[in-house]
């Protein structure tokens, strides 16, 4: 595989995480953000800590793969 072949398959991955990502930080603004306790205030919360949690993990490898994107593009 080329220097050229293997920046590709990472740009690829990288569009895919960063769609991702959004999808992610869709889902969590559609949850009720000021919801009484009694009708499922921590079901919520819950959903939302997770959303956000998995954001995160996303938004880590988009950032490792932007790096790695990087060093490729300046080896000879």
């Amino acid at each position: 595989m080329t220097k050229y072949e293997l920046i590709q398959e990472y740009e690829e991955r990288l569009r895919f995480l960063q769609m991702q990502l959004q999808a992610k930080k869709a889902a969590e603004s559609r949850i009720p953000k000021n919801v009484p306790a009694f009708s499922g205030y921590q079901v919520h919360m819950r959903e939302r800590i997770e959303l956000l949690e998995s954001a995160s993990l996303i938004q880590v490898r988009i950032d490792m793969i932007k790096i790695f994107i990087d060093r490729l593009n300046h080896l000879k």
